[in-house]
């Protein structure tokens, strides 16, 4: 039986989802593991040699991965040339990715073992780029119970083969020849499974190849400043104050690293859909946009509102009181993942919409915007600056993106879901400063019982999501 639109996205988002977690939950194994056998100077090569060849990591994709999803989502029945013609790009893109960095290390003043390692971290990082090729078809044809089975697999040999030279006493140098040949393996098993939708069609004709490459190039310069912002506010703490604020904005970090799967794996589920909509049916993209704006909105302030109240004890609880400084940083991070859910819902409307540059203009804006800010906030207030800068910048990709989808391509009622969520969220805080010397489990049979039940009456949970989540389940 053929699955309803919303059972496919649930679908593959609970795949996504779940192999995420599964990858988490496997390389917090190794990464335990390797930490205590090899010590703080192996460890270091180790983590070293990843940090250094992911940078040039970053060009063997530039887009194509996203690429290979709009167009084989769009058109189904060219996919072989579609992916083709990505493949031969990419595989170009890796070429150079794989040169540089070696290249590089050869003219560093770094021990010989050192160089061996990046060489193989270069050379299983680029086969995991080649690999997220192939799961980026699966993700065009709406199977990603593929992908997820690609990333389980190759999570699985890592560690086990990982772990098990760890175990026997090899050194750092057998540990990544292990973290190479399980790469190569799950490249070979995505070929296998790839053949089961489509085989890659090559097509060498210049004029195709560049309208691939400079596509991808626009969307590739949109994930590079992505990833600068993510990464930008720690390096500049580094610089500005003590290893220890580092320390302290890292914890809270981590929380958000966690919450923001779940946005990304929703979005990542819908995008096919957005895709073929936008070209097929407008107003079926419109129909998605509202419900994934509102959908996220709702779980994006339940998670923003909980964990400002919970943020103390989280961070005692799982960290220790050394860390206790760290609990406004996290009050304050913690509605980075509201703007964050926000901007996966506008990266999709753009991406879908052949609208890449206007998503690099706007993600270079915050990427300036956040060094400016970090520059002027991180000497004043140190984490809590860096805290403020990474929400004000996401916010500011949210507002240029809103403003130019309103405007060009698609408008959806964003005031009453936001206002909605806004007030739920004061009435639960309120609440929860009525009731803080209760007992804890009494505030949390009480408090999302408030929230969720104020956007019932709001009406913005409705009777008919309660009907499709019955449908999804197969309860109806």
């Amino acid at each position: 039986m053929e699955l309803s639109l919303p059972q496919r996205v649930f679908k593959n988002t609970v795949a996504l989802l779940s192999a995420q977690l599964i990858a988490k939950l496997l390389n917090l194994v190794l990464l335990i593991l390797s930490a205590r056998i090899l010590g703080t100077e192996g460890y270091g090569r180790y983590s070293f040699a990843f940090a250094f060849s992911g940078i040039f990591l970053i060009f063997s994709d530039m887009g194509i991965n996203t690429l290979i999803i709009r167009d084989v989502a769009r058109n189904r029945e060219q996919a072989s040339q579609i992916f083709g013609n990505c493949l031969v790009v990419k595989l170009f893109l890796s070429t150079l990715s794989v040169i540089i960095p070696i290249v590089i290390i050869q003219f560093l003043d770094y021990h010989f073992e050192v160089k061996l390692i990046v060489f193989l971290a270069t050379i299983g990082l680029i086969f995991s780029s080649i690999s997220q090729a192939y799961t980026a078809l699966f993700r065009g044809f709406e199977r990603m119970e593929l992908e997820a089975l690609v990333v389980i697999i190759n999570v699985f040999l890592v560690t086990i083969s990982g772990s098990t030279v760890l175990l026997l006493g090899f050194n750092v140098v057998v540990l990544m020849t292990t973290f190479v040949i399980s790469n190569i393996i799950s490249l070979l098993f995505s070929i296998f499974l790839c053949r089961k939708l489509t085989k890659p069609k090559f097509v060498f004709k210049k004029k195709i190849l560049q309208r691939v490459l400079w596509q991808a190039i626009s969307i590739g310069v949109a994930m590079v400043f992505v990833a600068i912002l993510f990464r930008l506010d720690t390096i500049m703490l580094s610089f500005l104050r003590s290893d220890s604020e580092v320390g302290l904005y890292a914890v809270a970090y981590k929380f958000i690293n966690v919450f923001v799967m779940i946005p990304t794996a929703l979005m990542g589920a819908m995008f096919p859909n957005m895709a073929f909509s936008f070209q097929n049916s407008k107003e079926t993209m419109r129909r998605l946009y509202e419900n994934a704006y509102r959908v996220l909105m709702i779980v994006a302030f339940a998670m923003a509102i909980f964990i400002t109240i919970l943020s103390p004890t989280l961070i005692r609880l799982l960290f220790g009181g050394e860390f206790s400084e760290a609990e406004l940083t996290l009050r304050i991070l913690i509605w980075s993942v509201l703007f964050i859910s926000i901007n996966s819902i506008l990266f999709n409307v753009l991406l879908s919409s052949d609208n890449q540059k206007v998503l690099a203009k706007a993600t270079a804006a915050a990427t300036l915007l956040n060094i400016l800010l970090n520059m002027f906030l991180i000497p004043q207030l140190g984490h809590v600056g860096a805290a403020i800068a990474t929400v004000l910048s996401e916010a500011c990709i949210a507002g240029v993106c809103f403003s130019y989808i309103s405007k060009r391509i698609i408008r959806i009622d964003l005031l009453k879901p936001l206002v909605a969520c806004i007030g739920s969220c004061l009435l639960v805080f309120f609440t929860f400063l009525f009731l803080r010397e209760a007992d804890w489990l009494v505030n949390i049979l009480i408090l999302p019982g408030i929230y969720f039940g104020t956007l019932f009456l709001t009406g913005t949970i409705t009777r008919a999501d309660f009907y499709l989540t019955k449908r999804i389940l197969g309860l109806s």
